[in-house]
């Protein structure tokens, strides 16, 4: 992937609206995808809950990001967490997962997929816009889209369109993106590649799903 990298200098931690019109539409989704990515939930519907998504890797491990830690801490899960990225992993027996993972390029098509507090799964293709530099974890690159990003939905699946895997929703900018080629990007969603913590997954699974 071609480095181009800036400086993001506020990021929502999805507290509650998204940075564009949310999509249901599934059409041209490989069904594996949409059984692969499941709801993190805890509370009352609506009321007083909390909520995220997740997708599975394969039959033992599952991928979120650090922030639904609350959740997860509720449902006492056996969870790893990245020392310096917002991504974990929990040990969870299961179907239904990816087809794959995938290295994200530069002007790529994807689709971030989770499910917005209260709604049904979601489904916002986007393109690949270029790596970040996040004020909230300056030691991790993640990857600015075109792509919405709702409430609810980090955790879930960021896909190509292979249905292949390259990372876990975060959130979205508040602000314009600017790099230093020139380009710039109003309110992007924002994505943890997993390319970018591969040798931490490794550590935690003992498995490399980018050689299976």
């Amino acid at each position: 992937m071609k480095k181009v990298c800036t400086t993001l200098l506020t990021i929502t931690l999805l507290g509650g609206c998204a940075n564009g019109k949310i999509s249901h539409d599934t059409t041209g989704v490989d069904k594996s995808v949409i059984d692969s990515v499941e709801k993190l939930f805890v509370g009352i519907p609506v009321l007083a809950s909390m909520e995220g998504s997740t997708v599975r890797l394969d039959e033992d491990w599952v991928l979120t990001v650090k922030h639904n830690k609350p959740i997860l801490a509720l449902q006492l899960k056996e969870v790893y967490y990245h020392p310096t990225c917002d991504i974990a992993l929990y040990r969870e027996k299961g179907d239904n997962s990816v087809k794959g993972v995938a290295k994200p390029y530069i002007d790529e098509e994807v689709y971030h997929v989770g499910y917005p507090i209260g709604l049904p799964i979601s489904v916002n293709k986007g393109k690949i816009v270029g790596n970040v530099n996040m004020k909230e974890y300056p030691e991790c690159r993640v990857i600015a889209t075109t792509g919405v990003v709702a409430s609810g939905m980090s955790g879930g699946a960021v896909i190509n369109s292979k249905g292949e895997l390259l990372g876990v929703n975060w959130g979205y900018a508040t602000s314009t993106i600017y790099w230093n080629n020139g380009t710039k990007l109003d309110y992007g969603g924002v994505f943890v590649p997993i390319q970018y913590v591969n040798d931490w997954i490794i550590s935690v699974t003992g498995k490399d799903y980018f050689n299976k």
